[in-house]
């Protein structure tokens, strides 16, 4: 299981997501400047200013941060829980919690990264658990968490961004084991792994090597608190779906790979969405 850095250390202890769009280099001759300069400043303004309504919680507090530097985007989180009212689960209680919000921000930036004002943009990425240093102001990005990130975030085929081993493993091993305990982080867990935008245990076709099995975030499962006070999809899967279908519009044999293994991942997500 991770430990904590010392308190003295400047890293943070949290997840983040690490993500790269696909086709970026050609953007700038299918696209207006303009237009993806807006794209870019209208959807990271969204997730700095997100509504972290699934993490809201009495003892809680996250700490989201977002940066951009080209095309390359990371969405980070690192979490506070009350030791009094947590016990010895306040760690378990802050990295889940953590994983928890950078999945709904994540999957409610590649949703409208493809649904949302052209041109549409499929990204692809990892998420990870562990030390990080980010500095917006600066585009400063350090640790341990962002290299192992940052090294196989171009692994996957398609528009995957899909979690890493130990990302992994607190989400559908310990997470799940506590979820089960009668306690205040257990009930806690429980609320917070309810409407996950994530698919569990997907086979991610990867470069050069057997596909992996592991939880993927879904963009089509991007949720928003209504006025009313219910949980709704953010976007329409099926203007998402449409999206991607544009992103992947070349003709090029290595795009339609992408494309045909992203529908495919796009057919299963539909469907849980479906069975909900």
């Amino acid at each position: 299981m991770a430990t904590k850095v010392p308190l003295t250390s400047p890293l943070r202890h949290g997840v983040l997501a690490f993500l790269d769009a696909l086709g970026f280099k050609g953007i700038w001759q299918r696209a207006e400047p303009t237009a993806v300069i807006d794209k870019f400043t209208h959807l990271l303004d969204q997730v700095r200013q997100a509504n972290l309504y699934p993490v809201a919680a009495d003892g809680l507090n996250v700490h989201l941060q977002a940066m951009s530097l080209s095309d390359t985007v990371v969405i980070a989180c690192s979490s506070e829980a009350d030791p009094a009212k947590f016990r010895e689960s306040s760690q378990l209680v802050e990295e889940v919690a953590s994983l928890i919000a950078v999945a709904h921000v994540t999957a409610g930036l590649l949703g409208g990264m493809v649904a949302t004002r052209p041109p549409p943009l499929a990204y692809r990425g990892t998420v990870a658990l562990g030390e990080y240093y980010l500095d917006p102001e600066v585009n400063l990005l350090l640790g341990p968490a962002i290299d192992e990130a940052a090294e196989h975030e171009k692994l996957a085929e398609g528009a995957f961004v899909w979690l890493l081993p130990s990302a992994n493993a607190l989400l559908t091993d310990r997470a799940r084991s506590a979820s089960s305990e009668k306690s205040l982080a257990g009930a806690l867990i429980r609320r917070l792994t309810t409407h996950l935008p994530v698919m569990g245990d997907y086979p991610v076709p990867l470069k050069g090597g057997v596909p992996l099995r592991t939880s993927v975030i879904n963009p089509l499962g991007a949720r928003r608190l209504g006025s009313d006070g219910s949980v709704q999809l953010l976007f329409d899967p099926g203007r998402v779906r449409r999206g991607f279908g544009q992103a992947f519009a070349g003709s090029r044999v290595e795009v339609q790979r992408k494309a045909q293994v992203t529908t495919q991942f796009l057919d299963v997500a539909e469907g849980l969405l479906e069975q909900e």
